[in-house]
């Protein structure tokens, strides 16, 4: 997304993607606000956010990612309000401020 700072969404579901999201994927200072990336064949693990991530939905349901879901999900991303994992090989737990939230 390097140059693209201007971009507020990115919709490439069912796509049959393969590969990794990249590390740096989350630069600090995009606008990406919606990603979805859902029903593709992503492998690897999901990448940490920067403190100052904008995102507010992201959609990672139906890939092949593993590993543990990152805390700075819930401890960055303070305007995420959609969340997509499942279908997924994601492991650890939900915080406990998500328990009873819709």
């Amino acid at each position: 997304l390097t140059g693209m700072n201007q971009l507020y969404g990115l919709f490439l579901e069912d796509n049959l993607l393969t590969g990794k999201i990249p590390k740096g994927f989350w630069t600090a200072g995009h606008a990406l606000q919606e990603f979805y990336v859902g029903t593709n064949q992503i492998s690897g693990t999901v990448p940490d956010l920067p403190s100052n991530c904008n995102i507010q939905a992201l959609g990672l349901e139906e890939n092949r990612l593993t590993g543990k879901i990152p805390n700075s999900l819930w401890t960055q991303a303070t305007n995420l309000r959609t969340l997509y994992l499942d279908g997924n090989a994601l492991t650890g737990s939900l915080p406990s401020l998500l328990h009873g939230r819709q």
